[in-house]
């Protein structure tokens, strides 16, 4: 009897697993959150439209393309690390698919790369600068562990004679659900949680044309927030008066951490004391670190910044006065304010014109009228990002 709940026990997620293989459990949640990044890239891409702007077929369809593959290899990735051998068939059609999408959509490169390059482009941007060689070493790298990773680990365990089981159920893999069948000790559901938070403030930073749509970050938040508490059990540990000003804390810092975004210097700083100020609240409570951490940096640093629509460490220096509301088809700019009270544009690309002018208004689709200190009209063109007319008269202005 012994002998079989062991054998049972050895190639699921169990307690017992995540003793004896805590690297492998660390490096597959890795592997989820890698996925789930990819994801939220590849919606941020059809959002701005580079997949309309760069490939030559419908960019909702590649998008839905791309759902099926990550649900794929997000079993892939289960199937692999619990060594069940319905995984190699399934690692085959996965690859067929690859294949067929690179030999049907591709152009000059393969279609899947503007998505690396996305994240490379936001590494680079926020991160440090990785250069230009390197960083399209690292894109073909991501691009070959992405869709080639579980193929090859099953070869590995083939040509080295691993012990594969039988235990998985192909409803579950086909339907995306394997998860649900595994040990609580995974905690899948809670990346899956993270990440629909995160999926859903970056949406309304994205698709908003006023900044105001940024304060849904505020119950966006404390729904994360209250989730989290109740995941790690920390919604037992204090009572109901704690917990009430845990929560109004967070809706002030909120609040005060998105209206101040508007103030050139003032948004960095209170999002910085914004997330200080939790981490200690949730300390006091959990004694945990890592736990205070993961929570502050979810719901007090990704979900702000997500919903504001643009990164508020681009350009700290200068405050966003309001979002444009576009024509059909106009590109999204900001306008932005220095601390002198001069007014200047830029985009969810971070593309910028400083701020030197005295006034900006609309004049027609994606062009802009900026008054200088001379008191004369400039028009810019955001769809090429040039300037038409420098130093004329208003009325003498056009559009195109």
């Amino acid at each position: 009897m012994t002998k079989k709940l062991i054998e049972k026990e050895s190639f699921t997620f169990s307690s017992i697993w995540f003793k004896q293989n805590k690297k492998k459990y660390l490096f597959l949640l890795c592997d989820i959150f890698f996925l789930l990044i990819l994801a939220i890239f590849s919606f941020k891409e059809y959002l701005i439209g580079n997949f309309d702007k760069y490939l030559t077929y419908d960019g909702l369809m590649f998008l839905l393309l791309i759902f099926i593959l990550f649900v794929f290899r997000f079993n892939l990735s289960l199937l692999v690390f619990s060594k069940q051998r319905l995984g190699i068939p399934i690692a085959i059609i996965f690859l067929l698919i690859v294949i067929y999408a690179e030999t049907k959509y591709i152009d000059t490169s393969s279609p899947f790369i503007i998505i690396f390059d996305s994240l490379i482009r936001f590494f680079n941007k926020f991160i440090f600068l990785i250069p230009k060689g390197i960083s399209k070493i690292i894109t073909y790298i991501l691009y070959l562990y992405l869709f080639y990773a579980p193929i090859t680990i099953y070869a590995l365990y083939i040509l080295f004679k691993v012990k594969l089981n039988n235990k998985a159920k192909a409803f579950d893999v086909f339907s995306g659900f394997y998860a649900s069948t595994l040990s609580k000790k995974l905690r899948i559901m809670d990346i899956i949680v993270i990440s629909f938070f995160m999926a859903i403030s970056m949406w309304v930073g994205l698709v908003s044309t006023n900044i105001n749509w940024s304060f849904l970050a505020v119950p966006i938040s404390l729904y994360s927030i209250y989730e989290f508490c109740r995941r790690i059990h920390l919604n037992i540990k204090i009572n109901t008066k704690c917990k009430f000003f845990v929560f109004l804390v967070a809706a002030i810092l909120l609040t005060a951490l998105i209206y101040s975004q508007r103030f050139p210097y003032w948004g960095i700083n209170i999002f910085i004391i914004s997330i200080f100020t939790m981490y200690f609240i949730f300390y006091s409570f959990t004694k945990s670190h890592m736990k205070s951490f993961i929570i502050v940096i979810i719901s007090f640093f990704i979900i702000p910044s997500f919903s504001l629509g643009y990164n508020i460490f681009a350009y700290p220096q200068y405050g966003v006065v309001s979002n444009n509301v576009p024509f059909e088809g106009e590109k999204v700019f900001l306008i932005i304010k220095d601390k002198e009270g001069n007014y200047g544009i830029r985009n969810r690309s971070y593309k910028i014109i400083k701020p030197k002018y005295k006034k900006i208004e609309y004049n027609s689709k994606n062009i802009v009228m900026m008054l200088n200190q001379n008191n004369q009209w400039e028009s810019y063109d955001l769809e090429n990002s040039t300037f038409i007319y420098k130093n004329y008269h208003k009325h003498k202005i056009t559009s195109k």
